[in-house]
């Protein structure tokens, strides 16, 4: 069911993250959001307006007090289709956790920031 090269599931990730963004803010304008589990880019992040695509994180642990490898990351901004589209080639953010806790929060910023979102009251 999955790519066996993927570092994250994203399926079911990619439904629940949309979910919580659709009530947590309104944009003007539909938002395409991509995303792949593994560098090789199969769900083409870069030409998406937000894309995600599976990499390594860290994450502190409570209970150790140490930095812990968990799944994560990279966020993409700004890439565009068509005859003048152009790819965002390079991450704008990377090493972002999984946790909705982590994700979430960033890209309620990054569609505000970019897009122009309103948080829903």
């Amino acid at each position: 069911q999955f790519c066996g090269l993927a570092l994250i599931e994203t399926k079911r990730l990619a439904e629940r993250v949309g979910q919580i963004l659709e009530e947590k803010v309104t944009v003007d304008k539909p938002i395409r959001i991509h995303w792949t589990g593994c560098p090789n880019s199969c769900g083409q992040v870069q030409a998406a307006d937000i894309g995600i695509m599976g990499a390594p994180a860290r994450k502190l642990d409570p209970e150790s007090g140490k930095m812990k490898a968990v799944p994560g990351c990279k966020i993409f901004v700004g890439g565009t289709i068509g005859e003048e589209g152009e790819l965002a080639m390079d991450p704008s953010e990377s090493g972002i956790p999984l946790d909705e806790a982590d994700l979430v929060p960033k890209l309620v910023e990054i569609l505000k920031e970019e897009f122009g979102a309103v948080e829903r009251q």
